[in-house]
């Protein structure tokens, strides 16, 4: 199965300008199984938002997962709910971190998520049996997470704009032992898909996708090849 690991979706954010329907064509033409979706959580995503409480905001980011949900099952593509998280830092550093394995509840019943630090956040995710990975740590401006409250570092990220020194983060996975992922970073229908990962094993459900990442039953998609 390909599984894309970091996708965005019209609506999450101001950078995010594909909709749902341009997604799945995007993704169908180019033999995607499952997406990910892992809109923003920040506090300028959530600004952009046309809700007002925390609670329509945590509606709303789950409309969009629903939203995508509903047009891929059209074309037999799997959509699981992920997010990328922006914390909160004393320095105001920029960092995020992809979670895998959430739920919707987990997203009703807590506070917005980048009012978190990275150990709150990693804790939180720990407990619910869920993984923390840190989007392409090493980007210009962004603070590379402590290795101790990460689960995984995403080794390869398709960003084209952005110099994302992937083989620094691969460097910094395999130092400290952490799940590698890759992902596209999709967020314009002109973003041609070239990351995620590739598995034999059937995935379904988040449950499925945790396992398979924690087993390391993948291989890696850098620049849309599968590496051996």
């Amino acid at each position: 199965m390909k599984i894309e690991l970091h996708l965005h979706s019209l609506g999450g954010s101001p950078c995010a300008k594909a909709d749902a329907d341009e997604i799945v064509k995007v993704y169908k033409k180019e033999g995607y199984d499952v997406l990910v979706l892992t809109n923003h959580i920040s506090t300028t995503s959530y600004g952009y938002y046309p809700k007002e409480t925390d609670e329509e905001k945590a509606e709303y980011f789950l409309s969009l997962y629903h939203k995508l949900k509903a047009a891929a099952e059209k074309e037999n593509i799997t959509v699981l709910l992920g997010a990328e998280v922006r914390v909160k830092d004393p320095e105001d550093y920029f960092s995020e971190y992809l979670l895998y394995g959430i739920t919707e509840d987990f997203i009703k019943r807590n506070p917005p998520l980048c009012t978190f630090t990275q150990r709150e956040l990693f804790k939180l995710a720990d407990e619910n049996g869920f993984l923390m990975v840190q989007s392409h740590p090493f980007r210009k401006g962004v603070k590379v997470g402590y290795y101790a409250y990460l689960h995984g570092a995403e080794v390869y990220n398709g960003h084209k704009s952005h110099e994302e020194h992937n083989e620094v983060s691969k460097a910094f996975a395999k130092s400290f032992s952490l799940i590698e992922t890759s992902g596209t970073d999709y967020h314009e229908q002109a973003h041609y898909p070239d990351g995620g990962i590739v598995t034999d094993k059937k995935v379904k459900t988040n449950e499925d996708l945790l396992a398979v990442l924690r087993s390391g039953n993948y291989k890696l998609i850098e620049d849309g090849k599968v590496l051996i």
